[in-house]
C-alpha cells in the first residue's frame, strides 16, 4: 500500500504517508472478505503510482477521484464501477511539526481504508443484493432500549469534520490481555457545543478507518429515557440487560467492534452519595450500580467501545467518571469556529438552492465565502464582499452589548440562516448571497435587541418585587 517512485536516497521517515478513505459504491456486495480488501488496496496501490497521475497535488479533504479519472483510463474506469469517492483525510509528515496540507501523489507512501456507507438508497438495479449484508448471520439480541445502526452510516457521513481518533484506535486495537485503558470517554460541557454529533462522527471515522482489523462496526444510540421506569429496581434491571446483550453481541463476533453511545447519561449514572444526602429514591442509586458493575463486565471485551456525553458533569458519580479514560471539555465555540460553523450553514443553503450564488468562474460552491484566515487578515478592505458581512455577523454576535444576551451554541448558529430567511421569506422571491448575509445581520440585531429589552425589563422588575417582599413582611409583623 506504499508507493515505490520516490527517491531511493531519501529515507522512509521522511516522506510524507497519506491516508486515504475509498467510499465503494453503494451496489457493490456488502459481504467483502478479506482478500478482497487486500485486492482493492493492492490495485489502488499499484493505479495511484502511474505517472499520468503523477503530478496531481492531493490536499487533505479533498475528492481527487475526478482528477485521477481525467488523467487516467484506469482511474475512469473504477470510478464508473466501483469507486464513489477518494478522499485524502490526513497527511502525516514525521520531519515537519506540522501536517502539511497539499503534497504531489509522487512525494507520498499511501494507505488506503476501503468502505462502504450503510443506510444509503440503493438504486433500482441493486436490489439484487439488499439480501447479501453479512450482518443478518449474527444471532444478535434485540434491544429495544437504543437504536443500532451499522456502520459506517450513510445519517452520520459530513457531519463533522475533526478527526478525534487516536486515543481511540489504542483502545480498539489492543488485545484482551495487554488491555489496560479503559475503553470509555466522557464529553461534557454545555449543551448545544457539538457533542453527541462528534461522537457520531468518531464511530463514523472508527468504522472506516479500522475496516482491516474490523472489518463491521455498530452503533448502539442508547435512549436513556427508555431506561428509566416508574416500577421499582425496573430501571437497575433494563441497565444491566442493555450491557448484558452488549457484551453477547461482542461474543458473537469478536472481528467486529461494537461502539455504545449514552447521550445525556447522568440520567442512569447520577452521583449515589448526593443521591443519599438529598433523600433521592434509591431506584436511581441501584441503576447506577447497574451501570458500574455491568460496564465492569463488559469493557473486558477488545472490541466494544463506549461513548457518553452529559451537560451536568458535577452531578456524575464519582466511581463513574474515573472509569472514563478520556474526559473531553466543551466549551462554546469560539469566534473562529462560530464563523465555520455560520458558512457552512449559509453554503449548505447554497447547495439547496435557497439562496442564489453565481459560482460559473469557481470550482464550486464551497469557495464563495473564504476561510476565517483569509476573512480576518482582509478585513479592512473587503467589508462589502459576502466573506466580510459574515464576518461582521460574527463580530455583532461576540460585541460587548451582546455578551449574556445570546448563549452562542453551535446549535443556534446552524439554525440562525433558515430561521432569518424564514423571517424575510417573501412568495416568489429568491436570495441572492449578499441579500441573505443582510437578511441574517438584521435577524441578529433583532434577535439581540429583544433579548436585551427583556433583560432590562427583568431587571427593573427586581427592585418592586424586593419592596413588595418588604412590604409584606412589615405588614405581616404589625398583624401579628
Amino acid at each position: 500500500m506504499e508507493n515505490e517512485n520516490n527517491d531511493s536516497n531519501q529515507l522512509i521517515s521522511d516522506i510524507p504517508t497519506v491516508i486515504f478513505e475509498a467510499r465503494l459504491r453503494t451496489f457493490i456486495e456488502d459481504d467483502l472478505k478479506c482478500t478482497d480488501l487486500k485486492h482493492i488496496h493492492n490495485q489502488l496501490s499499484e493505479l495511484i503510482q502511474e505517472p499520468e497521475v503523477a503530478d496531481i497535488i492531493c490536499i487533505s479533504g479533498v475528492d481527487i477521484l475526478p482528477l485521477l479519472a481525467e488523467r487516467s483510463g484506469c482511474w475512469k474506469l473504477w470510478m464508473a464501477l466501483e469507486l464513489e469517492s477518494l478522499v485524502a483525510v490526513e497527511i502525516i509528515s514525521i520531519k515537519d511539526h506540522e501536517k502539511p496540507r497539499h503534497v504531489t501523489l509522487r512525494d507520498i507512501l499511501s494507505q488506503f481504508c476501503v468502505y462502504k456507507m450503510h443506510g444509503a438508497p440503493l438504486p433500482p438495479s441493486s436490489h439484487s443484493f439488499e439480501g447479501s449484508d453479512s450482518t443478518n448471520d449474527y444471532d444478535d439480541p434485540e434491544i429495544s432500549s437504543a437504536e443500532v445502526f451499522d456502520m459506517p452510516h450513510h445519517d452520520f457521513d459530513g457531519i463533522w469534520e475533526e478527526q478525534v481518533l487516536e486515543y481511540f484506535n489504542f483502545c480498539a486495537g489492543a488485545g484482551p490481555v495487554k488491555k489496560r485503558m479503559s475503553p470509555m470517554a466522557l464529553f461534557h460541557g454545555p449543551p448545544g457545543t457539538g457533542k453527541t454529533t462528534l461522537c457520531q462522527a468518531i464511530a463514523q471515522r472508527i468504522a472506516i478507518r479500522l475496516v482491516e482489523t474490523f472489518p463491521h462496526t455498530k452503533l448502539i444510540q442508547v435512549k436513556t429515557a427508555t431506561l428509566l421506569s416508574k416500577y421499582y429496581s425496573e430501571s437497575a434491571t433494563q441497565v444491566d440487560d442493555l450491557l448484558t446483550k452488549v457484551k453477547e453481541m461482542c461474543q458473537n463476533e469478536p472481528r467486529r467492534i461494537i461502539i455504545v453511545l449514552i447521550d445525556e447519561v447522568e440520567s442512569i449514572a447520577v452521583s449515589r452519595h448526593s443521591g443519599i444526602i438529598h433523600g433521592e429514591a434509591q431506584d436511581s442509586l441501584r441503576a447506577t450500580n447497574a451501570l458500574l458493575t455491568g460496564f465492569d463486565r463488559v469493557r473486558s471485551c477488545p472490541n466494544v467501545l463506549f461513548l457518553s456525553t452529559s451537560n451536568m458533569i458535577d452531578c456524575l458519580d464519582e466511581a463513574f467518571v474515573d472509569r472514563c479514560a478520556i474526559q473531553i471539555p466543551f466549551q462554546p465555540p469560539s469566534e473562529e469556529a462560530q464563523y465555520k460553523i455560520l458558512k457552512a450553514s449559509v453554503l449548505e443553503l447554497v447547495r439547496r438552492r435557497i439562496i442564489v450564488a453565481d459560482v460559473s468562474e469557481l470550482i464550486d460552491h464551497t469557495q464563495l465565502l473564504q476561510s476565517w484566515q483569509e476573512a480576518t487578515l482582509y478585513s479592512d478592505v473587503q467589508t462589502d464582499s459576502p466573506t466580510g458581512k459574515l464576518l461582521n455577523i460574527i463580530r455583532q454576535l461576540n460585541s460587548t452589548t451582546a455578551k449574556g444576551k445570546l448563549g452562542v451554541s453551535g446549535r443556534f448558529l446552524t439554525q440562525v440562516p433558515e430561521q432569518a430567511l424564514m423571517k424575510c421569506a417573501r412568495p416568489n422571491k429568491t436570495f441572492t448571497l449578499d441579500v441573505a448575509l443582510d437578511c441574517i445581520k438584521i435577524f441578529v440585531k433583532d434577535l439581540l435587541s429583544a433579548r436585551g429589552q427583556k433583560r432590562k425589563s427583568e431587571v427593573e422588575a427586581e427592585p418592586d418585587a424586593k419592596h413588595h417582599c418588604c412590604c409584606c413582611a412589615k405588614k405581616r409583623m404589625r398583624d401579628f
